[in-house]
Parts: C-alpha cells; sequence; structure tokens
C-alpha cells in the first residue's frame, strides 16, 4: 500500500480486534446465562470465558501493533 493509501484505510491492528470486540460483543449477549431457564452456561463459566477472550483480543492487538511497528522501522531504515 502507498503511504496515502494507508491513511484512508483503517490500521489491521486496529480493524480485527474491533471486529472481534463486536463479535464477542454479541455472542456474550445471546449466551447471557441469565436468558436461558434451561440451565446452559453457569456464571462463572461464562464470565471467565469472556475474560479471557478479552485477553487474547488484547494479546492479538499488542502483538500486530508490534508487527506494524517493526515493518514501519524497516521501511524508514
Amino acid at each position: 500500500m502507498q503511504p496515502d493509501q494507508e491513511a484512508k484505510f483503517m490500521k489491521r491492528y486496529i480493524l480485527l480486534p474491533v471486529v472481534l470486540l463486536v463479535y464477542l460483543a454479541c455472542m456474550a449477549y445471546f449466551t447471557y446465562p441469565g436468558k436461558n431457564p434451561d440451565g446452559g452456561l453457569s456464571y462463572l463459566q461464562y464470565y471467565l470465558t469472556t475474560g479471557i477472550t478479552l485477553i487474547v483480543i488484547g494479546l492479538l492487538a499488542y502483538f500486530l501493533k508490534k508487527k506494524e511497528d517493526g515493518k514501519n522501522k524497516n521501511r524508514n531504515s
């Protein structure tokens, strides 16, 4: 991509975690334990799964940013 094209598009290290956060929000809403009277997920399992997923999305964003910074440093050298 050219430098002027990069400004037009959202950076990958921002776009991918945002898409995953929207997906997580939808899945968290539809699988909330209080909505299912038949049992389903326990609250502990629900919050652990949601929390671990948030941590993984955060790590993904961090490493994608680090990779992008490395590319920019090599490009500028």
